[in-house]
């Protein structure tokens, strides 16, 4: 559990650069515009790879550690086409942060399922998931709007899901700081072995 308590900056530096980046879509959308797919990729790869350290520490003693590396994984492949195909139009980006939003959310829906399966806190988690699912919506339903449109519901997404990154992080990390109740709370639930 101390590793996981180690890595917090991870998800909150990623979710910082996320809000950073969704402010500034939404103040300077006409100057974005033309390293917007760089700023995304970014972004979206420094997240992923936070979520990959996350759970890859927190495998064997963390619920649903494989969700968190799904995804890492899927963040870093969508992270990789913003990052090297920067001559992609802002309609394909508003369509592929469309799709990997509504991933994120739908993945997000199944840990609040297992979260309340389980016994713990899960509203939290399935309104993050229906946050991303509207958005998600949203930028598939208008990726043909002009560029500043375009740029500024990027912007919202971005600003949207740093912020849940933010709060996602320091909730796990109060979790963890408590006490050692959590750790023994995952040895009854989950089994030490024995």
């Amino acid at each position: 559990m101390n590793d996981l308590h180690k890595l917090k900056w991870l998800p909150c530096a990623a979710g910082g650069l996320m809000c950073l980046l969704g402010l500034g879509c939404l103040v300077w959308p006409q100057a974005l515009a033309g390293v917007l797919s760089i700023l995304i990729g970014a972004c979206i790869l420094a997240f992923g790879l936070g979520l990959l350290a996350v759970g890859l520490a927190g495998r064997r003693s963390m619920p649903n550690a494989g969700i968190l590396l799904v995804q890492g994984g899927v963040n870093l492949a969508v992270g990789c086409v913003f990052l090297f195909n920067q001559d992609v139009s802002v309609a394909f980006l508003g369509l592929l942060l469309g799709i990997w939003v509504l991933i994120l959310g739908a993945l997000q829906a199944r840990r609040a399922w297992a979260y309340r399966r389980l016994g713990l806190p899960w509203k939290g988690k399935a309104a993050s998931a229906a946050l991303r699912a509207g958005c998600g919506v949203l930028a598939l339903l208008r990726p043909f709007a002009g560029v500043q449109a375009g740029v500024m519901l990027l912007g919202a997404v971005q600003l949207m899901v740093g912020a849940s990154v933010i709060a996602g992080a320091l909730f796990v990390d109060r979790a963890l700081g408590q006490d050692d109740s959590l750790d023994e709370w995952i040895d009854d639930s989950f089994g030490s072995g024995a």
